[in-house]
């Protein structure tokens, strides 16, 4: 079993947790509602947090927005996950709050007399706070991808840019995007880098076929063979055991980890898909529709054709794909030809 932890930013909830539950089907999604606001006690919490799920389960993802993702970060957290995604994080607090005194005229003299002091924008500057963050500089070692905003006014693009190549994490900017990503349009970006970091397509290896087998029938017996006869569903099992038929498909999977949750055969020689079929669980969160890119990308130009489903023809439809032909029936199989033209 494996889990994921969200962890909000300031004027956030854990409640924004649940936004991402579909992107991890069958995990367990927390999100906490952690109640201190400065590095160390929140730090804590969220350390508390992470230890234990990774005590109940095998794998611990991290999902940090703003100051979350500092907090993340001063507390270690990185001791209890296994990897991390961080949207707009606050990387360097020292910068922040020095731009910050910067804007309010405050000199570190007057900050360290005073001990604290009120702003226009209103969150005071803290003396101790500052302190506390020199103190303890960031130490971060899992694996993390970084989705930012070109438009960010909290963290620049260099900063965020040399945190990435310091801790070797993937960067990802939205030049449209805000710190606070909201917008549908942004939301959208948001979910599209998800989707990518987390699914993977690749080549198949010879031994893996019988899996990508075993998860078209799986797929095909749930979503498909309701609309066949039972001759259909049979001619579409003996066809996943003719070594005939199965002979010249090269295929390729999409992974979530180590699982294989997406797959579509293709017959080369004529650029005929014979399979596509995506878990059930993986439905809607462009799995799909990354497979089919990998495979244009692999055979650029290719007028690419297939026989889709009733249950598939929508899917298909909104790839790019035209039927050539009327619905068919051969042998209970039930079929729209179509093709996908990459000048149409």
């Amino acid at each position: 079993m494996q889990a994921v932890l969200y962890i909000h930013g300031k004027g956030g909830s854990a409640s924004e947790s649940a936004h991402y539950q579909r992107f991890f089907p069958g995990q367990t999604v927390v999100g906490l509602a952690y109640q201190a606001e400065t590095p160390r006690e929140a730090g804590q919490e969220i350390c508390a947090a992470a230890a234990a799920l990774k005590k109940d389960h095998e794998s611990v993802t991290l999902i940090a927005n703003s100051i979350g993702a500092y907090f993340s970060m001063f507390g270690g957290a990185d001791a209890w996950i296994d990897r991390a995604f961080f949207i707009s994080p606050i990387v360097d607090m020292e910068q922040l709050i020095c731009g910050l005194m910067a804007a309010e005229h405050v000199t570190e003299e007057a900050l360290q007399a005073r001990g604290v002091v009120p702003t226009a924008f209103g969150e005071p500057l803290s003396w101790e706070y500052l302190c506390r963050v020199r103190a303890h500089p960031i130490c971060w070692n899992a694996p993390t991808a970084i989705l930012y905003g070109g438009r960010d006014t909290l963290t620049d693009y260099e900063t965020v840019a040399s945190f990435a190549e310091k801790h070797g994490a993937a960067l990802t900017v939205m030049e449209e995007g805000e710190h606070w990503f909201h917008t549908p349009a942004q939301m959208r970006f948001l979910d599209r880098w998800l989707r990518d970091c987390l699914f993977a397509v690749r080549p198949l290896e010879a031994a893996e076929t019988d899996a990508a087998l075993a998860l078209a029938w799986r797929v095909f017996t749930e979503f498909e063979s309701p609309d066949y006869a039972p001759e259909g569903t049979e001619e579409f099992r003996k066809a996943l055991h003719d070594a005939g038929y199965l002979s010249g498909l090269r295929f390729f999977g999409a992974f979530d980890d180590d699982r294989l949750i997406g797959e579509i055969g293709v017959r080369p020689d004529r650029m005929h898909i014979c399979f596509f079929f995506v878990d059930g669980q993986y439905h809607r969160l462009g799995v799909g529709t990354k497979l089919f890119r990998y495979l244009l990308q692999t055979y650029p130009g290719k007028t690419i054709t297939l026989n889709s489903s009733p249950y598939g023809l929508p899917f298909y439809k909104a790839l790019g794909f035209a039927a050539t032909d009327s619905e068919q029936t051969v042998n209970g199989i039930r079929f729209t030809p179509m093709a996908y033209a990459p000048d149409a």
